[in-house]
Formats: C-alpha cells, sequence, structure tokens
C-alpha cells in the first residue's frame, strides 16, 4: 500500500485524462480531485493512493501489474509498476452452501454475497432453479447476505445487519452451511435515501453497506439490551452511483444510518456533514415518510502497518459472558485519527489489523451503549502484536421527568466519591442541544454521555466508570448559552 506523487516538473500546464488500473487487483482513490479531467500547474502535484483489492483472493501469477496515468505531456501515457510481495498463502478450499427461501417456497435466482472479514465484497453467486447455492472460498472469516427483490436484506444466521451477523469460519475440513429464510417487504410510505460520500474527494462510493437501526439519544436499559426491541434494522447497498434508498420501513420513528465500506472507517449520518464514528455524535433521522438527502460522509482507512491487537469484549463486569454487534476502533492517542477497525465475533474476541507503529486506544461503538476506552499500547518493531485487551460494554441509563422547569442546573453527582457507578442530575429550561461529558485533569474527554436534542425537564443520568482509574474526574454539562462543570471523585 503506497501513496503516488504526480508532479508537473515542466514549465506549462498538464492535463491528466484519465488513470487506469486492474480494479481485480488494485484500489486507487483520489486525494485531491473529484473528477477528470486533472489539471496540474508547473512545479504542483496531485497524489494517489494505491491499495491491493481483494489481496485474498489473488496468486502468484497476479504478482505484477501497471497503473497508465493518460496526458498530454511528452509521454502521452505514464506507467506506474506495481509488484507485491507475497508473504502469506490463501488457499482455496473451504466450501460454502445452503439455500435461500422465503416463508412458503424456496427462492431462484436470489443473490448471495461473500464479505471477507465482514466488509471486503469478495465474491457473490446466484441460487438455483430450487433456492440453493455453493461457492467455494479462501480460507478465512466471513459475513454472508442474500437478496432478492421484494424481500429485505438477510445476513447469516437469520440476522437484518452486519452488525448482528456472525462470521462463517471457512476452513476445507469443515464444510459449513447458512441457510436464508427471507422476509417479504411490507410496503410502506416510510423510507430514506441519499448518497455515500468520500469526505476528503466527495465521490459518492459504490458498493458501501447502509444500515438503518432503531434509536434516538434517549437509550434506556430496555433499548440497550441485546434482542427486547422487536423493531428490525434494515440494510442496503449502494448502487453504482454511490446512491442508497431503504424502502418500506416498517414503523416510523427515531433511526440512526450509519455506513461502511471497503477502505474506509465507517460512519454515521449527521446534519454537520462529518464523519462520525461513535453514535453519540450522530443524528438520529425522524422517519415520518420519505426522507431525502441523508447523505453520509466517510473518512478513509490509513491503516498501512504491521501492528495486531486482540482481544475480548463483555457486556458485563462481573461476569464472563461475551458480546458482538459492536465495533471497536483503533485511535491513535498522537493525532486522535481512527485506524481499522473490527466486529466483535460472536464470542467475544475481536482482532484489529494493519496499525502503524505508535501508540493507541480502543474505543467500543455500539448504539445504547457507553464508549468503552482501553488502556493505552503501543504498537512498534520491538511489539508488532499485542494480546489479551479487555472490553466491557455497559448500558447507558437515563431517566427524563417532563415538567416546567426555569432554572439551568446540575447536581453534585451520588454518591460521591463512588466505585464504580454514580447518579447525576441536571435540569434545563428549555428544548435545546445538550452535551455531558467527562473529563480527566488534564483536559482530555474520557467520556461523552449525552450528545443531542433535550426537551425542557429534570434528567438523571447513571455513569458507570468501570474503565477509569481512580482520580478526580470533571464533569461538565454544556448547551448554547450556558455551562456548568462540577468535580467527582473516583476511588477503587
Amino acid at each position: 500500500n503506497n501513496t503516488v506523487q504526480i508532479i508537473n516538473r515542466s514549465i506549462t500546464e498538464i492535463k491528466i485524462d484519465s488513470i487506469h488500473f486492474d480494479s481485480s487487483i488494485l484500489y486507487v482513490r483520489n486525494n485531491n480531485f473529484s473528477q477528470f479531467p486533472i489539471s496540474i500547474e508547473p512545479d504542483s502535484s496531485i497524489s494517489i493512493d494505491v491499495l491491493l483489492a481483494n489481496y485474498f483472493t489473488l496468486v502468484g501469477d497476479d504478482s505484477s501489474t501497471v497503473i497508465s496515468i493518460f496526458n498530454n505531456s511528452r509521454d502521452t501515457i505514464k506507467y506506474v509498476n506495481v509488484s507485491i510481495n507475497f508473504q502469506m498463502i490463501h488457499r482455496m478450499g473451504g466450501i460454502l452452501s445452503g439455500s435461500v427461501r422465503d416463508s412458503l417456497s424456496y427462492l431462484p435466482g436470489a443473490k448471495v454475497y461473500f464479505f471477507f472479514d465482514g466488509i471486503y465484497l469478495t465474491d457473490s453467486t446466484i441460487t438455483d432453479n430450487n433456492g440453493n447455492y455453493e461457492k467455494e472460498l479462501r480460507y478465512g472469516n466471513y459475513f454472508v447476505s442474500a437478496k432478492k427483490d421484494g424481500y429485505y436484506i438477510q445476513y447469516g444466521y437469520l440476522k437484518d445487519s452486519p452488525l448482528d451477523a456472525d462470521f462463517i469460519d471457512i476452513r476445507r475440513e469443515t464444510p459449513r452451511t447458512v441457510d436464508f429464510i427471507l422476509d417479504a417487504e411490507v410496503e410502506t410510505d416510510l423510507s430514506i435515501s441519499g448518497f455515500v460520500h468520500d469526505i476528503v474527494s466527495d465521490l459518492t462510493l459504490s458498493k458501501a453497506i447502509v444500515v438503518v437501526r432503531k434509536g434516538d439519544h434517549l437509550p434506556t436499559k430496555i433499548q440497550a439490551s441485546t434482542q427486547i426491541d422487536p423493531l428490525r434494522d434494515y440494510t442496503v447497498m449502494t448502487n453504482s452511483r454511490g446512491e442508497f434508498s431503504i424502502d418500506n420501513i416498517q414503523i416510523g420513528g427515531n433511526y440512526y444510518l450509519q455506513a461502511f465500506s471497503q477502505y474506509y472507517i465507517p460512519g454515521y449520518f449527521n446534519n454537520m456533514f462529518r464523519h462520525e464514528v461513535l453514535w453519540q455524535n450522530g443524528d438520529s433521522i425522524d422517519v415520518a415518510g420519505f426522507e431525502t438527502g441523508r447523505n453520509i460522509y466517510l473518512d478513509r482507512d490509513s491503516s498501512f502497518g504491521g501492528g495486531l491487537a486482540r482481544g475480548h469484549l463483555r457486556l458485563n463486569n462481573n461476569q464472563s459472558d461475551s458480546s458482538n454487534n459492536a465495533i471497536i476502533y483503533a485511535v491513535s492517542t498522537s493525532n486522535k485519527k481512527v485506524y481499522n477497525f473490527s466486529f466483535s465475533q460472536s464470542s467475544g474476541q475481536f482482532g484489529l489489523p494493519s496499525l502503524p507503529s505508535g501508540t493507541y486506544n480502543l474505543v467500543t461503538d455500539r448504539i445504547g451503549f457507553e464508549s468503552s476506552i482501553s488502556a493505552e499500547f503501543a504498537v512498534d518493531t520491538t511489539q508488532d502484536t499485542v494480546e489479551n485487551i479487555e472490553l466491557i460494554l455497559l448500558p447507558t441509563s437515563i431517566e427524563h421527568t417532563p415538567q416546567k422547569v426555569t432554572t439551568f442546573n446540575l447536581s453534585q453527582n451520588y454518591p460521591n466519591p463512588f466505585n464504580p457507578t454514580t447518579t447525576i442530575e441536571f435540569t434545563i429550561s428549555k428544548n435545546e442541544n445538550v452535551s455531558l461529558v467527562i473529563y480527566n485533569l488534564l483536559g482530555q474527554k474520557v467520556s461523552e454521555l449525552l450528545n443531542g436534542n433535550y426537551t425542557s425537564g429534570s434528567y438523571k443520568i447513571t455513569f458507570d466508570a468501570s474503565q477509569l482509574s481512580s482520580g478526580i474526574y470533571i464533569y461538565e454539562l454544556r448547551t448554547a448559552s450556558n455551562v456548568i462543570a462540577k468535580k467527582m471523585e473516583l476511588l477503587k
């Protein structure tokens, strides 16, 4: 994976008409431009990122290829030679098969997609006349989904979205079977549409996955539990223009919109057109009809290193249970940039590869749960693998008492000192955007309990500091016109 810089060393302007490459081997993305032709002034430059596309399907014969840059200079075609050094072998041999049907019959012509490591769309197939499919895949972990017109997309095993899906481990010795039972779409007048964009170039992204999940900024313990909420998630893929449309949403209300695309960090829809990786910073959409123009912006994944972080995610501090449905991000402590992400498996295990040298915290994201933060760890030439990182997901708990209040107030937390939970109460006198944030004494944000629009009234929220060390912390309540901060003490 490299960045290629294209410099105009002449004394006249040069135009690049197009850049051609083998998309089965490479993925080339633009850094400074969104469309052709590109004009480069003398002594100016542009750059492109050159990444391997589907490295898991390459064989030795694919060890070299060429990027062709068509332009109006003396050399009308500039060639960039690309060579690939194979350091691992991915063998074929694992068989995945199954069927696709609805509640009444088997479905021929259904499309089945295979996502390596949960995000890289590597292959697909079509069910036969009996609704069956079979595919030989290279070794590894996959998400598998099935799609047919008139039905909601489903992931294995009988899951609505990749966040709920189970990884399918493909090995020669153990053929796997994944059967789908698709739910027919219920015709409604509720839908969400928009585009998925690269936030740097503003280009749209084809083959991105968009997930719609029920929720808003008022999570409760009931909502945050595993499968109690009966309202389903919805999934769709963008078309060749980067456009998505999720139709026939069964029930109105507030939903979060999240997008995934290979070579990009996932992100939520927000009204400020930013790339937001945590649900607390996204904006929920009140779906009451045809919601259009709900565009999502993603930032690129710049993880081009040899580091690996592995660990386990649990739902409870006192039990050995595990959790999937969550995303784990590696966040650099030096520049706060996100490097790579991973889905937690049903066992709670996760692994984040390709980390550059540096120091990181791991941060979790799951709607209705506080973001857990790991202890800082380092990746360098002497330690390229960090093992046994423990993370715990704890639900947010907030109570709202609507009443007429005339004051803006933040009460002292109780108990104080506390270990590990405490209660924070506050009141707001009008409907407005409210944030409640926890800082350490260095001014670093360690938790964001609230960030969204709230109605006038009194609120009570439980803060769990299991992931923090003993010490003094500051909790700050902020609106557009007021701010109050108080101290709290954690004693373990």
